[in-house]
């Protein structure tokens, strides 16, 4: 945390809770888990942080840089979308700067690929706000 305490970066979830899930049973504690996959999710009921997100941008539009959002699921999961598109939506309003990142899972290329694309898209949009 200290990384992201000095370099003044924030993290959330936009999926706060599933609400349909129970974990007594094996399949949904299987599909939340290790089994995971965005298919499985369209299943269950999720309640989203995206009110709270809104207000932080609002409320920080002025030195707001960028916001990073993981889960591509544009041809997915159609309600995890509808809340990106809010999110993006006031941040074209703001002109704040938003980049889709693939998710760290340990399929197409792990963790270590993706965090090393991450590095290079911070990079990317650091050189544009300099520029700015």
């Amino acid at each position: 945390m200290k990384y992201t305490d000095e370099k003044k970066i924030g993290i959330t979830d936009l999926i706060t809770r599933v609400m349909n899930a129970d974990e007594n049973n094996p399949s949904d504690v299987n599909n939340l888990t290790k089994g995971f996959c965005d298919s499985k999710l369209a299943k269950y009921e999720l309640e989203f942080s995206t009110e709270s997100i809104l207000n932080f941008i609002d409320k920080n539009k002025a030195t707001l840089r960028g916001v990073y959002l993981t889960r591509s699921t544009s041809g997915g999961i159609k309600k995890i979308w509808a809340e990106w598109q809010k999110i993006t939506t006031i941040c074209s309003k703001y002109s704040i700067e938003t980049v889709a990142l693939k998710t760290p899972a340990n399929y197409g290329g792990g963790p270590e690929l993706k965090t090393k694309k991450w590095k290079e898209q911070s990079k990317m949009l650091n050189a544009v706000v300099a520029k700015g």
